[in-house]
């Protein structure tokens, strides 16, 4: 949506939505150090957009598995009870 956004809205706010760099940071760094070596040429929207949904979700994903793994093995930590 933001980058739907941006896109439309650039020349009324003569530059990206406020907000876009947050919100797209997985996305955007995806693109940068993934797609962009293969992809030396300007693309179009819908290949871009399909680029950034795709790596947006597969990177929030992968941050979210390793925190809910995080969590989960301190919460084993924490439930084992300590010898005297």
């Amino acid at each position: 949506m933001a980058f739907l956004l941006s896109w439309h809205l650039w020349d009324v706010w003569q530059g990206p939505v406020p907000g876009y760099q947050i919100w797209l940071w997985p996305a955007n760094l995806s693109l940068v150090y993934l797609w962009h070596p293969w992809l030396t040429e300007e693309i179009a929207l819908l290949p871009k957009l399909t680029l950034m949904l795709c790596s947006q979700f597969v990177m929030v994903t992968l941050l979210s598995a390793g925190v809910l793994e995080l969590w989960s093995v301190l919460a084993k930590r924490r439930q084992k009870p300590e010898r005297q």
